[in-house]
């Protein structure tokens, strides 16, 4: 098996994230021809990023605005870069998390 390359431990989740392009980016060229926004069941989550279930590629580098719904707690906002993407998955890194965000890991990974 491969060395983990991880910070810090992922947990399962099962909440839909609004993937939207930010506009005057690569990432606006790329939404309108992956008819963004989409909303995404995310995989798994942890202080660094997240894995998304996508049947579209991703272009590595490209900035993304994230929406989230946290439970209890209202709409959180992250800023994350696509790190790798394959069949029916993408990989993202936080650049900038919301508010809210670091409590649904928090909360998830203690339920885990």
């Amino acid at each position: 098996m491969g060395e983990e390359k991880r910070q810090s431990p992922r947990v399962g989740i099962d909440e839909v994230v609004g993937v939207f392009a930010l506009p005057d980016s690569r990432s606006a060229q790329l939404a309108k021809n992956l008819n963004l926004p989409h909303f995404l069941k995310a995989k798994n989550i942890s202080q660094e990023g997240l894995c998304l279930e996508t049947p579209n590629f991703f272009i590595p580098d490209q900035v993304f605005k994230l929406e989230f719904q946290v439970p209890h707690e209202g709409r959180s906002r992250a800023y994350a870069s696509v790190v790798w993407s394959e069949k029916n998955a993408c990989g993202l890194r936080f650049i900038k998390q919301g508010e809210h965000l670091n409590n649904l890991i928090q909360r998830e990974s203690t339920q885990a």
